[in-house]
């Protein structure tokens, strides 16, 4: 995906390529494996990478703390992260609960 305000279409979504079938008990990391492959998709990671490296650049490697770098960048990578995804992953949950109730 070359951008992040696409939309997932029914090709991509995890129903068709089995995906979805993987998220349950047996197979517990299936579900943060698709969001770190939707997130590279997006171009999520290189935001953050950039993110994280401009702070680097203002401040100086050695005048900022990991705790302060954190503190900063998780609310803006929280919001970074596209609806399309945030929806996808959602769907995934719910069905996948709903299967256990079966």
């Amino acid at each position: 995906m070359a951008n992040s305000r696409e939309s997932f279409t029914s090709a991509q979504t995890p129903t068709d390529d089995g995906q979805l079938s993987e998220v349950n008990a047996n197979n517990p990391n299936a579900l943060r494996e698709l969001l770190q492959l939707r997130l590279q998709e997006c171009g999520w990671y290189d935001s953050i990478r950039k993110m994280i490296r401009n702070i680097l650049i203002k401040r100086g490697a050695k005048n900022v703390t990991y705790e302060e770098i954190h503190a900063e960048i998780v609310p803006k990578a929280r919001a970074l992260v596209p609806e399309e995804v945030r929806k996808e992953l959602q769907l995934i949950v719910r069905d996948a609960l709903e299967s256990t109730k079966r």
